[in-house]
């Protein structure tokens, strides 16, 4: 019997999954504590103080979005072309050996987690990030698109339109929209990169994707 996260037609229940993946990341977060370069220099500009830094943390937010992945698209296809967001994909395996200790290890790196939030389209920033498990409609949807064979995984792309669509229409919005891969990184490999090696390879993609955007306008 479908369970409660099954079918890609079940908008409550793909969103369902979207904040438990969301509330799963954020409970890393508050293991990992990492201390963002903001935090860092209200530190030094206290004198280095570590027990005050400490009673003064602020925890940052999961930059996943706690929305479909339905939704998380058309947050992305409702832009203006010129300012479309890039959306960055991360499919977690909950059952891989490396699965935590990526999110732990890499996406919740004091740099790489700053990058994501600073560039959160809640933000006004240029990439919406859309997180899964493959356990879920969505997930599982996502790894037969993206022919995902080997964990962990992460995407960044372009959407584009390929036709008119309407807002509000998930199934048209669905086939009227292109996709184009500008970073994948993927499988145990990935693991011996360090967290701010893959930050700088993410940061480059979005600097470079803006500067195409501003080169059309």
């Amino acid at each position: 019997p479908p369970k409660e996260f099954d079918g890609i037609s079940n908008s409550s229940g793909s969103d369902r999954a979207s904040r438990a993946f969301v509330a799963m990341f954020q409970k890393h977060i508050s293991v990992v504590r990492p201390i963002m370069s903001s935090q860092n220099n209200d530190e030094g500009n206290a004198g280095g103080d570590n027990s005050d830094h400490q009673e003064h943390y602020v925890e940052p937010i999961c930059p996943f979005s706690p929305r479909g992945y339905n939704l998380t698209l058309a947050d992305v296809t409702d832009r203006p072309p010129n300012s479309r967001p890039l959306l960055l994909l991360y499919l977690h395996s909950p059952l891989h050996t490396d699965g935590t200790k990526f999110i732990r290890d890499y996406l919740c790196h004091p740099q790489l987690l700053q990058l994501l939030n600073s560039n959160n389209l809640d933000n006004n920033g240029s990439v919406v990030c859309f997180g899964a498990s493959i356990h879920t409609a969505d997930g599982q949807r996502l790894r037969d698109m993206m022919g995902v064979n080997s964990f962990p995984f992460v995407a960044l792309l372009n959407v584009k339109s390929s036709g008119s669509s309407s807002s509000g229409s998930n199934n048209n919005g669905r086939n009227n929209v292109a996709m184009e891969l500008l970073l994948r990184m993927e499988g145990p490999q990935l693991m011996t990169i360090p967290p701010s090696q893959i930050t700088t390879y993410l940061n480059t993609t979005i600097t470079r994707h803006a500067e195409v955007l501003a080169a059309e306008e």
